[in-house]
């Protein structure tokens, strides 16, 4: 069978009204859209058609970084679906 390519669109635009960036994410047939915006320390993209969806940048330092898919919860609670930890290798 035949591997279906898939491709991945990214486009954001800071949105000074809001202090935010909107962000439109685009993947086999789909698009995505979040707004993005600093949250204590955190760099928090929340999807605007179901905003207890977001994905954290927990900690971005110069060569690495830590990442969450975040489900919010009915009473406010965070559920982590995946952690992400990356390192540069160049």
């Amino acid at each position: 069978s035949r591997r279906q390519r898939q491709m991945c669109i990214r486009d954001s635009i800071y949105n000074p009204a809001t202090h935010t960036w909107d962000i439109a994410y685009c993947y086999t047939g789909r698009i995505m859209r979040l707004e993005a915006r600093k949250q204590d320390d955190m760099i928090v993209l929340t999807n605007i058609d179901d905003e207890k969806k977001k994905w954290a940048f927990v900690k971005i330092e110069d060569n690495t970084f830590h990442w969450q898919n975040v489900t919010v919860k009915d009473n406010g609670e965070w559920l982590i679906n995946a952690d992400l930890y990356a390192v540069r290798t160049r």
